[in-house]
């Protein structure tokens, strides 16, 4: 089974929900700094701060990134 988790917190009343990847024994393994967070292949997570979108594998090294592009 996949043993992590995306999980979204909350931090003051009224601000957004922040996006960050824990493990099963509930280490962070992505800060919890990103606005979104989408699995990529399992491997890698395609995390989105502002207006970049970044590429970050498990050991929360930025693979690449890019500008977000609305659809």
């Amino acid at each position: 089974g996949d043993a992590y988790i995306i999980v979204a917190k909350c931090g003051a009343v009224g601000d957004a929900f922040k996006y960050g990847v824990i493990d099963l024994m509930n280490n962070v393994v992505i800060p919890f700094e990103y606005e979104s967070i989408e699995t990529n292949y399992g491997e890698a997570y395609d995390c989105v701060k502002g207006s970049t979108q970044y590429t970050i594998n498990l050991s929360n090294e930025v693979i690449s990134k890019k500008p977000v592009t609305i659809e």
